[in-house]
């Protein structure tokens, strides 16, 4: 079952690595840290991510960001972030006008800049994301605080 991460939990988890580096995805990155059961595959998984530090930031960095559609214009802020067994984000909450949270599939958050100025960006406009009823509905079926 998803959960959704508690604020202690979000700053236990030192460094997800979330590469903003169009070489390397999220998937890509975790796909190869899938069979993490020995000391030399936990070796190289942290090399990897060393390699990736200056693509990568922590996830309480992303919350309170804002999120831009397509067009530029925000969309809303990231609340929180869900986190299913394994540590893949599958989603994250994002609160449209003050007043609505909608769940947004985070493979298609796109992510760009730097630690320090990272931008978070959907392929949809506000206007279409307003429209989608299934984001308000997978909202609803994720636990919330």
């Amino acid at each position: 079952m998803p959960i959704c991460l508690a604020r202690p939990a979000r700053l236990a988890l030192a460094m997800i690595a979330l590469s903003v580096s169009p070489a390397i995805s999220q998937e890509d990155m975790l796909d190869d840290m899938d069979d993490l059961t020995n000391r030399d595959a936990v070796a190289e998984a942290a090399s990897k991510l060393v390699d990736q530090g200056k693509d990568t930031f922590l996830v309480e960095g992303m919350l309170g960001r804002e999120i831009k559609g397509s067009d530029g214009e925000t969309i809303g802020e990231i609340k929180d972030l869900v986190v299913i067994p394994g540590g893949r984000i599958p989603a994250a909450l994002v609160e449209v006008d003050g007043d609505t949270t909608i769940a947004v599939p985070f493979g298609a958050v796109k992510l760009s800049g730097s630690a320090d100025e990272a931008g978070l960006d959907l392929p949809l406009t506000k206007s279409e994301v307003e429209d989608m009823d299934e984001l308000q509905k997978l909202a609803e079926e994720l636990p919330s605080d």
